[in-house]
């Protein structure tokens, strides 16, 4: 995404491998999940990832770029990379009825194949950031920041 364009890509615009909703060269995102007031981020990923969605805030990086075939990893503050899915469904605007914050967080994606691995989570300490493209400028400098890997 760029600047403050927050607009959502659509299925049916552009090339036909864009059409098909299956990602040819899938990408790899981390996405950050923490205990809410009255759920543990492990609940909150249950909640959802069992029911097959998982939803995201209208200023979500990289909302426009999710495709069907990319994965998606959720880190656990505190804890590490804790489960991990494959995207189904390019981004949607709806009203998810089991999300408690469904205004907070309008945007829906199918997901399948939830891999949870709470109690073996994946730490992202230094030595493994400096291996990870997702953490690396044009310069190969880490830079520190969670998105794709692309």
């Amino acid at each position: 995404m760029k600047g403050r364009d927050r607009r959502v890509e659509q299925p049916g615009v552009g090339n036909a491998a864009k059409n098909s909703g299956v990602a040819t060269d899938p990408r790899y995102y981390l996405t950050s999940v923490s205990d809410g007031d009255d759920a543990r981020a492990e609940q909150i990923l249950h909640r959802l990832l069992d029911k097959g969605r998982y939803v995201f805030a209208e200023n979500a990086p990289h909302l426009n770029k999710l495709k069907a075939g990319d994965r998606l990893c959720f880190y656990v503050s505190g804890l590490g990379v804790a489960a991990e899915v494959e995207i189904l469904s390019h981004p949607r605007r709806t009203e998810v009825p089991f999300s408690r914050r469904g205004r907070e967080f309008p945007y829906e994606v199918e997901v399948a194949r939830a891999r949870f691995f709470f109690n073996r989570p994946v730490k992202i300490d230094a030595e493994l950031r400096s291996r990870l493209d997702a953490f690396r400028t044009g310069t190969g400098r880490p830079t520190g920041r969670c998105s794709s890997g692309q």
